[in-house]
């Protein structure tokens, strides 16, 4: 069994295919975008596509045009929250992400969700992406709630991975999304120090915002984030419904395939979303 140091890889900063990996729109969460996960979520799914080539420039919002803003604001408006640079206003789909105060930008503000098509994500240098994810470690340090242990493990025939760290959003205000009724992410490390990314994530495209039902679809996947085009591990669950009681998310007797070979394993998975989740 290999056992992942939340306090270790939270120093770590995470790229998929060119993407912020911080949990896919589970902002509150190393990466609770990321669901904003990077899931995102925020959370973020894990992905082999590089990001897509396309002209931002005219969209484009750097820091020092939100500091402008912020300056020429009339005093009833909130440019600034709680000290920080407020990134309500930009476009975080084509900003120049390297023009971002990332020191100083309310964490709160920025739409992780958003930054997984944005070009410039992958110019984002190594310290930059630690500062990201330290800065979500930090939120998830403030976090709290009727929280659980933050312990996952993933079972894929054999092989057993657990994890620490994990967390959840529930419904579309927390994962920031009309798309993701759940979102839920945590980062580990291999023996060999390849780092990896779990999510667990549950879609309703309906707006009924459900967790079960024949309009949902669930999947989990297990990725390498180091290495996009030879990963050590490329697993995905879907056409099994993930079940939830309260902090609580497993699911027995699935089918995960491997992405990189097509071989299908049976496998489980219990999590226990902990500190930093959003119910």
């Amino acid at each position: 069994m290999q056992r992942f140091d939340h306090r270790r890889i939270a120093r770590h900063a995470t790229t998929q295919s060119g993407k912020l990996s911080v949990m896919k729109h589970i902002r509150a969460a190393s990466g609770l975008a990321l669901v904003s996960a990077f899931a995102m979520g925020a959370f973020l799914l894990a992905g082999c596509g590089g990001a897509a080539e396309e002209d931002s420039s005219a969209d484009d919002v750097s820091t020092e045009s939100v500091r402008d803003e912020a300056e020429d604001a009339p005093a009833d408006q909130d440019a600034v929250v709680d000290g920080a640079i407020d990134g309500s206003d930009i476009d975080w789909a084509t900003v120049d992400l390297t023009t971002i105060d990332w020191e100083n930008i309310d964490m709160s503000t920025v739409d992780f969700a958003a930054t997984e098509g944005n070009p410039t994500v992958s110019e984002l240098g190594e310290d930059t992406l630690a500062l990201i994810q330290q800065r979500f470690a930090d939120e998830v340090a403030a976090g709290g709630g009727d929280a659980g242990s933050g312990v996952a493990t993933l079972t894929i025939g054999g092989d057993v991975w657990e994890f620490e760290g994990f967390v959840c959003a529930f419904g579309y205000r927390n994962t920031e999304s009309d798309v993701f009724s759940f979102s839920s992410n945590a980062f580990g490390t291999l023996d060999d120090g390849t780092r990896t990314q779990l999510q667990a994530n549950i879609w309703d495209e309906t707006g009924s915002d459900s967790l079960t039902g024949p309009d949902t679809d669930h999947e989990i996947t297990f990725n390498d984030i180091d290495n996009f085009d030879d990963p050590a591990v490329k697993w995905l669950m879907t056409g099994t419904e993930l079940t939830i009681d309260s902090t609580r998310v497993s699911v027995e007797g699935a089918t995960f395939r491997d992405l990189s070979t097509g071989e299908e394993q049976g496998g489980s998975f219990v999590g226990d979303c902990g500190p930093g989740s959003r119910f």
